[in-house]
């Protein structure tokens, strides 16, 4: 079957189609018949897709998603120390670079250590403050915490620590505990999505996110961007089980990686460190949490247009999601 170029009405209209046709199964697949494969194609606004799709992840799936980027998402379970899919999905990735974990704020709020925290920070401990980092200007963030020392079981691809820290960053003041990154939008599909995965689950199952590009080559943003990479062997097929677009996001054009922020340590000064500036602006931020931020010494702008505003992008595709969540029909209750 053909793939749709980019994310155009031609895509949108074959979402309604096919949701009619088959609302549980994928949109299409991705013929690679250079590689005897087919990658079957789902929407993460199609409610009826989510079980599939979350218990191919809980089983150890391989997943290409679009979130204002294209990238390989995989769950990786408690005490695995040697997972090799984020090494492959990003040729050239330094071992220093740790790896993002899409993880909801209840989940996240467990794994920090409050006392590693500002002081001004530690009201962050409360879960309804926390989540409001993300739910007050619902763009996708990565949030960078002190984790506690007693997490035996997370993954060591998670755990950024200072002699990692020192090495991705030697321009940058040392930062003396280990910490995590935790990805994540306040959306209701991720939320169904994560809690289906979480409970098709045999055990504690991480899962990891890495943009789909070469060490410091610019990712694919439009999805014939993805596909022309797997085709022409930039990616490797055989590391991609499934694609998951988003017929909401992909129409908004707001592309680009996600910015990072990191919680302010005991003896810093009480502002979030902007690591990383991309698709929510540092200002767009501030203006919608009333917090400070402090851009780091060289934070890198990786919007798809670096400089480029596109909150307001962000805003109109929050809304038109919280207005199409109204008409579906959840198949597990989660923590709003």
């Amino acid at each position: 079957m053909a793939f749709i170029e980019n994310p155009t009405k031609s895509f949108i209209d074959m979402v309604h189609l096919r949701r009619a046709e088959k609302p549980s199964g994928p949109l299409e697949y991705l013929d690679l018949s250079e590689a005897g494969r087919k990658i079957p194609v789902y929407d993460i606004r199609s409610v009826g897709s989510h079980e599939e799709i979350a218990r191919q992840i809980a089983d150890g799936a391989q997943m290409a998603l679009f979130g204002g980027v294209w990238g390989g998402f995989k769950g990786v379970k408690r005490g695995v120390q040697n997972e090799g899919f984020f090494m492959r999905v990003k040729p050239g990735r330094p071992k220093e670079a740790k790896v993002a974990m899409m993880v909801p704020p209840s989940d996240a709020i467990q794994l920090i250590d409050w006392s590693l925290v500002h002081p001004k920070f530690r009201y962050l401990r409360d879960y309804e403050k926390f989540r409001d980092l993300w739910s007050a200007n619902e763009a996708y963030l990565h949030i960078i915490v002190p984790i506690k020392s007693s997490l035996r079981a997370l993954p060591e691809i998670f755990e950024t620590t200072p002699e990692d820290f020192r090495s991705r960053y030697p321009s940058l003041d040392p930062v003396n505990v280990s910490t995590a990154c935790f990805f994540w939008r306040e959306d209701p599909y991720l939320k169904h999505f994560t809690a289906l995965v979480k409970r098709l689950s045999h055990t504690t199952v991480y899962v990891g996110v890495s943009s789909l590009n070469r060490h410091k080559e610019k990712p694919p943003y439009l999805y014939g961007e993805l596909v022309d990479q797997i085709k022409n062997g930039r990616a490797n097929p055989v590391t991609i089980h499934l694609i998951v677009r988003d017929s909401i996001y992909e129409k908004y054009e707001a592309f680009g990686s996600h910015t990072q922020l990191r919680l302010p340590l005991n003896n810093e000064t009480p502002k979030l460190k902007v690591i990383r500036i991309g698709t929510l602006s540092p200002e767009g931020f501030e203006s919608k949490t009333g917090l400070s931020t402090e851009i780091l010494s060289g934070a890198e702008d990786v919007r798809r247009n670096p400089g480029v505003n596109i909150d307001d992008q962000l805003q109109d595709m929050s809304k038109e999601i919280k207005e199409n969540w109204r008409k579906q029909k959840a198949k597990v209750f989660f923590r709003d």
